[in-house]
């Protein structure tokens, strides 16, 4: 049962863009122009990444007699030879590859994707992909054209022999049969019953294309095993071949042909719709050692499995979880149907989001990252057949891990934007899953033990940021979506949360201790990443209080509040910066360097909620964390944390970058204190690092050397926080909608004294254009709203950052009148005539304003 795969996902692996729907497993269309990466056998942590029976090939036939085959990709096979050069794009979930030889004088290229549509989850849980072929003839000569798709039965593959990196393989009994109706033809993958495979890999695929009275349609049946050459000739002169007997494990394979042949006229163009679908559908807990290996301790370091509870693993063997696209489907053929059925308007509904962007100023590189960041949606998603979201922390590493409520407070943001009703279904599952004493667990399952349980691999941990986390996210859904059900259904969770949070703090300080998302390392005492976070948890407690009218809630808050930020500027400020830990039991200090400490303040900028420290501390210390890391050159990224010369701290992994998180608590908090340059250029550093260093875009992880800058380990993997960049627009534009007052936060950071840009407002209930024009402090603001997907959208106000007097408002239905008060670092505007808007689809809102001072 030992399979013939490589695991290479090292970087200098041709990585390209994923391919499938949320929670369906995807495939990747590979930079060198052919297909590859496969998990689609529910094979989360062991992707297949070397394929001998899938490849793409032509064969073009002059009016000579002569004839000219290539494999579209880079590199030969078998002394067949592949096209001179590939042009490869990709903008996620989208890919194209231009194929180039001078021996077939005609363009080819194939545009490929998996449709992922925003606000609609149907649509955007396809288990299949579509390949868009297109050739133009540029010869002043009718030719004759021959496309090849060829692809390997890989069901039964899946699954680690024991704790070995090796890929349990099982194809005995796989074969493929033929499908030819009045509109599809194509090929099916099918398996008999198998004892010995994993059954989440069992399933069926299919490769379909519509029937074309003018196309020519043929397939060949071969042993991928050692029938490549003998294919690959036939394939080439026009040969006929086919190999139809049943897998046999090492010693039959089964792979399938279909071919295409047509003419071509001079100078036409001719497009070849192809949909290659799964079906897959057993989500069943196996034994974790066959799923993952022992691959936590690697990413892990102070994991220590003793101390996990797995008492309840046992009981969920025989549950099958299932996948959400058995409510629409029951075979990949009628995936691979549906999929060709509307390939042009879910093409056109995926590129969507990607042509709202770039109608914008963000510069091409800034719209490029924050889309391709979002592959963890294809990539690191379960969507259970109830339609529970579960997100993997990695998509290969982290042993299959879950949820993640520490990294979730960056890696939610595609996802509350997007698809918020599947959001809260991950915020529920840890709800119910929540701590008799009220913590919130690490993970809510683990894919190979159990989805909806703490009880798994490192999966319960009582660190106070995951509570903080939670807090945070479900307020934050109650300001995006104004869903008081979801809100009132949480809120015992939430204060919960809360009394456990107060009963952690266990040496008087005010401040709870624990562990933190930071697991190279855990300190006693007071950690200034807790700290933080506790000051911003407590400002969204405050604002709960105030919903729920509960005085003697928000007094309780003033005062842990006040004692809180007390001790935070007593213990940790050194008039520089905010010093990493102190332990008030011990006396111990650490001068160290944190570049997250300011992860709370983070939060309520984006939340518009008053600053937790001094503003003036605040921004001094943002700026001396440049000052000091980035002043030393020493380093490609920001490093986890150094001494206060900027060396490294000599333990503890502290060679580890961790960029995601530097670009939301250091440089994105950067941007909404003006210090612009700074922030937008560590940025664009890290960019420059996944783009031109690594060379994989759509394949970035958490763990960088920040030397280098290259990943640890080598190691090519997808992280969930990377959907994080979607916050980079909230700190351009300084917003964030509130549902609850019916309100905008606005406040474009001002890049220089004199301006004119238009940035793109994304939302989850609409997305709109912030047209910009600034002159010294005068800010004229044009908010034109461009899609809504929220039904009855109301405005009764708007709220400024920073210290503003209030020229005029209006909307395109006239003058709006309006009052206005500074207060916490902001100014709130209030609507009096009319006194609400009802926004539908390109209605204007305009500002008109003076920004005095900055907070």
């Amino acid at each position: 049962m030992k399979g013939d795969f490589k695991m290479e996902l090292k970087v200098g692996y041709p990585s390209g863009v994923p391919m499938g729907g949320i929670g369906t497993g995807f495939i990747e269309l590979l930079t060198t122009g052919k297909p590859g990466t496969f998990l689609i056998n529910n094979n989360y942590v062991q992707p297949l990444t070397d394929l001998n029976g899938s490849f793409f090939a032509v064969r073009c036939e002059f009016n000579d007699g002569k004839s000219v085959f290539r494999l579209l990709q880079k590199g030969d096979m078998c002394g067949f030879r592949g096209v001179d050069s590939v042009k490869y794009s990709g903008l996620f979930p989208i890919a194209k590859s231009a194929y180039f030889t001078s021996a077939i004088p005609i363009r080819m290229e194939v545009e490929c994707f998996s449709p992922i549509i925003p606000h609609d989850i149907e649509n955007s849980n396809y288990p299949g992909t579509v390949f868009i072929f297109r050739f133009i003839n540029l010869l002043e000569q009718k030719i004759k054209l021959n496309l090849f798709l060829s692809w390997e039965n890989t069901i039964g593959c899946g699954g680690f022999v024991s704790d070995k990196p090796v890929i349990i393989s099982d194809r005995t009994g796989n074969y493929i049969e033929g499908i030819e109706n009045e509109k599809y033809r194509g090929i099916v993958f099918k398996t008999s019953d198998k004892k010995k495979a994993i059954p989440n890999s069992l399933g069926n695929y299919a490769l379909v294309v519509p029937y074309d009275g003018k196309v020519n349609f043929t397939s060949y049946l071969w042993n991928a095993l050692n029938e490549k050459a003998k294919i690959l000739e036939a394939l080439s002169n026009g040969g006929q071949f086919n190999n139809n007997k049943r897998g046999i494990e090492g010693a039959i394979h089964p792979a399938g042909v279909i071919g295409m042949e047509f003419e071509l006229l001079p100078f036409e163009r001719k497009e070849i719709p192809a949909s290659f679908a799964w079906y897959t559908p057993f989500h069943k807990v196996i034994e974790k050692k066959m799923g993952a290996g022992d691959v936590l301790k690697q990413y892990a370091p102070l994991y220590n499995e003793s101390q996990d509870d797995l008492s309840s693993g046992t009981k969920h063997k025989n549950i099958d979880f299932g996948h959400y696209y058995q409510n629409r489907f029951k075979s990949s053929f009628e995936v691979a149907s549906s999929l060709l059925e509307n390939y042009r308007e879910l093409l056109l509904k995926t590129k969507d989001i990607g042509v709202f962007l770039k109608a914008t100023d963000l510069p091409e590189w800034l719209s490029s990252k924050i889309i391709n960041d979002s592959t963890p949606l294809t990539a690191n998603t379960v969507l259970t057949k109830k339609g529970i979201l579960a997100t993997l922390e990695a998509s290969q590493g982290m042993g299959g891990a879950l949820g993640t409520m520490d990294q979730r407070l960056i890696a939610h943001a595609a996802y509350q934007l997007f698809y918020p009703d599947i959001n809260r279904t991950e915020l529920r599952l840890f709800a119910k899953i929540q701590a008799e004493d009220g913590h919130i667990s690490h993970f809510c399952g683990n894919i190979y033990e159990n989805i909806g349980s703490s009880r798994v691999s490192y999966g319960d941990t009582t660190w106070p940021d995951l509570s903080c986390s939670f807090i945070i996210q479900c307020y934050r859904d109650l300001m995006n979506t104004g869903n008081y059900d979801f809100y009132n259904e949480m809120l015992p969770y939430i204060l919960k949360a809360y009394k456990w949070l107060k009963s952690a703090d266990d040496d008087g300080d005010g401040i709870p201790e624990g562990g933190s998302s930071w697991d190279v390392e855990h300190h006693g005492g007071l950690f200034v990443y807790t700290g933080t976070m506790w000051l911003a948890a407590l400002r969204v407690l405050e604002k709960i209080a105030e919903l729920e009218e509960s005085r003697e809630m928000k007094d309780e808050i003033g005062r842990l509040f006040k004692r809180t930020q007390g001790n935070i500027i007593k213990y940790l400020w050194n008039g520089e910066y905010f010093d990493s830990v102190y332990d008030a039991k011990t006396g111990a200090h650490s001068d160290e360097l944190f570049p997250g400490q300011l992860a709370g303040e983070w939060v309520v900028r984006l939340l518009g909620l008053k600053s937790i420290l001094p503003v003036s501390m605040v921004k001094k210390a943002v700026k001396n964390v440049y000052k000091i890391i980035c002043g030393s050159g020493y380093y490609r990224l920001i490093p986890i944390k150094t001494k206060k010369d900027a060396s490294l701290v000599g333990r503890n992994l502290d060679e580890q970058a961790w960029p995601q998180y530097t670009m939301v608590f250091l440089d994105l908090l950067a941007i909404y204190l003006g210090v612009y340059k700074e922030g937008m250029g560590d940025i664009k550093r890290f960019d420059e690092v996944v783009c031109k260093i690594v060379k994989a875009p759509w394949t970035t992880t958490l763990w960088h050397d920040c030397r280098t800058g290259m990943p640890c380990g080598n190691s090519l993997d997808r992280y969930m926080n990377t959907a994080s960049s979607w916050f980079i627009l909230n700190a351009l534009t300084g917003f964030h909608h509130d549902e609850i007052n019916k309100s905008l936060i606005l406040g474009p950071v001002l890049i220089k004294d004199k301006f004119i840009c238009r940035l793109p407002i994304v939302s989850t209930g609409y997305w709109a254009y912030m047209d910009t024009e600034a002159d010294g402090g005068n800010i004229k603001l044009k908010v034109r709203f461009c899609r809504i997907f929220a039904e009855g959208m109301e405005l009764k106000g708007l709220k400024l950052r920073g210290k503003c007097h209030v020229y005029s408002a209006a909307s395109n239905d006239g003058t709006i009148d309006v009052n206005w008060e500074c207060k916490d670092g902001y100014t709130d505007v209030y609507f009096i005539k009319p006194d609400k808007l009802k926004i539908k689809a390109d209605d204007i809102l305009y500002i008109d304003y003076r920004c005095d001072e900055t907070c």
